[in-house]
């Protein structure tokens, strides 16, 4: 059994000093709260096969970085 989490994004904008906590709590959302719940999910069936594969592939924001994005 694995899980590839490719799922995530990422929001050019305001520079980090100017960012509003709703865009931040979007950037969470879209990125920190999905790769949890997937794991969660995913460990729930693994757990039982004794076996299993986690990968969480990083943000193009991460390699490309544009003018004020983050991620």
């Amino acid at each position: 059994l694995a899980l590839v989490n490719v799922i995530g994004g990422w929001a050019a904008g305001p520079t980090i000093d100017e960012t509003d906590l709703a865009m931040l709590r979007q950037q969470i959302e879209i990125n920190l709260i999905t790769a949890t719940l997937l794991t969660k999910h995913a460990v729930r069936r693994m757990k039982p096969a004794g076996l299993g594969r986690i990968v969480h592939v990083s943000s193009r924001a991460a390699h490309d970085p544009g003018a004020n994005a983050f991620a």
